[in-house]
């Protein structure tokens, strides 16, 4: 019979080499993040389901969460090559980048009947 005395050592068997301080270093939540970011969570969320982009994270059951490190790299690899952040260049108003939708299968909307008298008479 073992001995029931002692607990059992666990022994990690890493494949990739981790450093010691970024095991014991803390993990930042989804709300933590968003408050350094200055973003809401939703946001986050929702870039998340986009992928656009956004730290590395650890997925600890349905919970994310973020190694400080990880997102100190992130940041630094968001600045922009001369610290210039210019603005995105200006649109007509109602002017977008996609390209138009394809045609919606069945009978028209209400709203695209109008509109298709209103350019017949126009």
């Amino acid at each position: 019979m073992p001995d029931m005395g002692s607990p059992p050592s666990y022994t990690l068997d890493w494949h990739v080499p981790v450093p010691p301080e970024v095991l014991m270093e803390p993990l930042l939540t989804l709300e933590q993040l968003a408050a350094t970011l200055g973003l809401s969570v939703q946001t986050l969320y929702n870039r998340r389901a986009r992928g656009e982009s956004l730290p590395p994270c650890v997925k600890l059951g349905s919970r994310l969460r973020f190694f400080q490190t990880d997102v100190r790299a992130w940041l630094d690899a968001q600045r922009d090559g001369g610290g210039n952040c210019q603005a995105a260049p200006s649109r007509e108003p109602g002017q977008t980048n996609h390209p138009p939708a394809p045609r919606r299968r069945g009978r028209p909307t209400k709203f695209e009947e109008i509109r298709k008298r209103a350019q017949q008479h126009a």
